[in-house]
């Protein structure tokens, strides 16, 4: 069957060709004559576990779909393909992505990897420069490389259902992104960078180990969709403090002391902190109390604010549920003070917890 449709397609030199459905464990070889013409090609839902050389005669190719199949890896032969907008690999056995193969697809708008056995992504994927929508669901991520945030174009991430730990701190440099869909991972927290998605629409955050929210969460004003459904969030359960003040080594009332003169514009001491380079790590990376915006460098009291949704965050329907907000404060001094709404956090445990930890 697949035999006389080649032979079909070889005498009417069509642009398009689907061998969807057939069973084939192998396409043929013959598809190769057609590369001066063949700009979509499909054989989804076969059993083919390798494409031969002959298609990289394939260069007018713009569509391939090769989901549903059986391959161990990313043909070699999609290298030469470098017409190729949209490329669909899901559903297949694919451990790693060779970097050979990706790196001359610079019209690559549309890569759909789900389903597969992938571990990690290969750093030469920022030569995608025209791509929009990444989409690796489905597989066995640990992590995003920080190369991905460096798409110029990327509008949707489909990274759901994997075991991802953690979002590249580079993430806000996604300034086209509207689509995020990373839940059912193990995401403890998300980049306060993340607030510089200034054009994100949706963000699907469920399903992980959140206990709360970046305090830049509130500059999404585009977000339209906000899911973050089974995360052990932390709940609004006040419990007093004793504690009034703290001791802070000499090395961090240094370096907040630098950091004032630096914000102030003290350029000799910005001067002097840069010949020393790690004082001037801890000041790039220093923090703003959320209270009195004093800097904070190595020791701070984590702190939540619990905020409606449609508070920070107006085009989200869910507006009237609570979510808790971080805010770092820079002392005791401030968490202390009255009139406002921050709560300290703590860890808490249960009775049978406590006993656990007793027995061992």
């Amino acid at each position: 069957m697949s035999d006389r449709i080649v032979l079909r397609a070889l005498a009417s030199k069509p642009k398009s060709l689907s061998l969807d459905g057939k069973g084939l464990v192998e396409l043929p070889k013959a598809i190769g004559q057609l590369g001066n013409t063949l700009c979509s090609l499909s054989a989804r839902n076969n059993k083919i576990t390798q494409i031969p050389s002959e298609f990289d005669q394939l260069i007018k190719l713009a569509q391939l779909n090769l989901g549903n199949n059986e391959l161990e890896e990313v043909p070699s032969c999609i290298s030469h393909m470098i017409q190729l907008e949209k490329l669909h690999l899901y559903h297949n056995h694919i451990s790693s992505i060779n970097p050979l193969c990706i790196v001359g697809l610079t019209h690559l708008t549309a890569l759909n990897c789900n389903d597969n056995r992938l571990q990690y992504l290969p750093s030469q994927i920022k030569f995608l420069t025209a791509l929009q929508v990444l989409s690796i669901s489905s597989n066995k991520l640990t992590t995003l490389p920080d190369e991905v945030t460096k798409l110029p174009r990327l509008q949707q991430v489909h990274c759901d259902d994997n075991q991802i730990t953690s979002l590249p701190e580079t993430i806000g440099s996604c300034r086209q992104l509207k689509k995020l869909y990373v839940h059912k991972n193990c995401l403890k927290t998300l980049p306060e960078s993340i607030g510089d998605c200034r054009s994100l629409q949706v963000l699907d955050v469920s399903s992980n180990q959140l206990s709360c929210f970046p305090r830049n969460l509130q500059l999404l004003k585009k977000l339209k969709e906000l899911y973050y459904e089974n995360n052990p969030l932390l709940p609004q359960l006040p419990v007093p403090s004793d504690q009034c003040s703290e001791v802070l080594c000499l090395r961090e009332l240094a370096t907040r002391s630098i950091v004032i003169h630096i914000r102030a514009g003290n350029g000799k001491v910005a001067h002097v902190a840069r010949q020393h380079e790690d004082v001037w790590l801890s000041v790039c990376h220093a923090g703003s109390c959320e209270l009195c915006a004093k800097p904070y460098v190595n020791s701070w009291l984590e702190c939540v604010q619990f905020v409606a949704v449609g508070q920070v965050l107006p085009l989200v329907l869910d507006k009237k549920r609570c979510i808790p907000i971080r805010a770092p404060l820079c002392s005791y001094h401030c968490f202390n003070s009255q009139g406002h709404n921050y709560y300290g956090v703590v860890e808490y445990y249960s009775t049978s917890q406590l006993d656990d930890n007793q027995s061992h």
